[in-house]
């Protein structure tokens, strides 16, 4: 893929993922869940097409369950396969801190060096209310040489709970129960 092309993506948790992985014809996959919890394959995804990786939504390094930079490793050597006709969808247990920060490395190792603010609003475009996981942002900000993601991905993270907070107050001004 040259640099600046993009692929489609999708962004979800892991209750939408089948029926987005149908509605977007996903040919690619990449699901980010807790050790122990499984998502089965869509039809029409081969195995090679989806990456598996199980970790929980940690930012601790030193946590044996936090995500570690070989997950990240292996998430960037995905995204290297990926072409712009390629339909992927990125999730997580909800959609918001781990799958986020997952398509922002995809998209900036994509669009190429000096487009990560670009990377990170296609991104919130696509989940606006995304609060990318900061150690899997500082394990591909490291991978990719690309000081500079941690400090966009922070940014994004507190717009991502400022518009969480928005939709969930007036969720709740509406009678709604959580």
């Amino acid at each position: 893929m040259a640099a600046g092309d993009i692929f489609l993506f999708r962004i979800c948790g892991r209750f939408e993922a089948e029926r987005t992985a149908s509605e977007t014809r996903a040919n690619k996959i990449v699901s980010l869940l807790d050790p122990g919890v499984a998502l089965p394959r869509p039809k029409g995804v081969k195995p090679e097409d989806h990456l598996e990786l199980a970790f929980e939504d940690l930012d601790d390094p030193g946590n044996p369950r936090s995500p570690t930079k070989g997950h990240v490793a292996r998430l960037l050597a995905f995204g290297r396969r990926l072409r712009a006709t390629d339909r992927v969808l990125i999730h997580c247990e909800g959609g918001v801190c781990r799958s986020p920060a997952a398509a922002l490395l995809l998209v900036s190792q994509a669009m190429g060096p000096g487009r990560t603010q670009d990377a990170m609003d296609k991104v919130a475009e696509v989940r606006p209310e995304a609060m990318p996981n900061p150690l899997i942002v500082a394990f591909g900000a490291e991978l990719l040489g690309r000081p500079e993601l941690p400090g966009i991905a922070e940014a994004a993270a507190q717009r991502g709970f400022s518009r969480r907070m928005q939709r969930l107050d007036v969720e709740s001004d509406r009678g709604r129960d959580f």
